[in-house]
């Protein structure tokens, strides 16, 4: 399961100031607690956690990170499938995704829906500043 978890630390700007700042990352962890503790390692314990919140939502990723520059992008996989009384449900599936910029993330998606996944389509792409612990 994925959990979004916010942070709130503090940076050093490249001026040399300091400044508070809010991030988002994902966490594919167990639990909330287990989520908010892989952040926290991650940050060296620097930081302070305020909110974890479950994505039950989020597929696994659709890819893997390639390069430490990647960002996270959610898109959004639409499929329209039919009921036994015969009407026609729309079932969406966000799926978070590396890539380094858009032209690249269009280049993946192609890929990943060659996969067999003719019958979907893409109704949203967000690019995103979490990452991915």
């Amino acid at each position: 399961m994925w959990y979004r978890v916010k942070v709130n630390r503090n940076i050093v700007t490249p001026t040399g100031k300091d400044k508070s700042v809010i991030e988002y990352y994902l966490s594919d962890k167990e639990n909330f607690a287990e989520a908010g503790y892989a952040v926290l390692q991650y940050l060296g314990g620097e930081g302070e956690i305020e909110d974890v919140c479950l994505m039950k939502n989020l597929k696994p990723a659709g890819n893997i990170e390639y390069q430490e520059t990647c960002k996270v992008f959610i898109v959004k996989f639409a499929e329209e499938v039919e009921q036994e009384d015969g009407t026609i449900k729309t079932v969406k599936y966000p799926v978070p995704f590396y890539a380094n910029n858009n032209t690249e993330l269009q280049k993946i998606l192609d890929l990943y829906l060659k996969q067999g996944l003719d019958n979907m389509r893409i109704t949203t792409v967000s690019e995103t500043q979490w990452k991915i612990i």
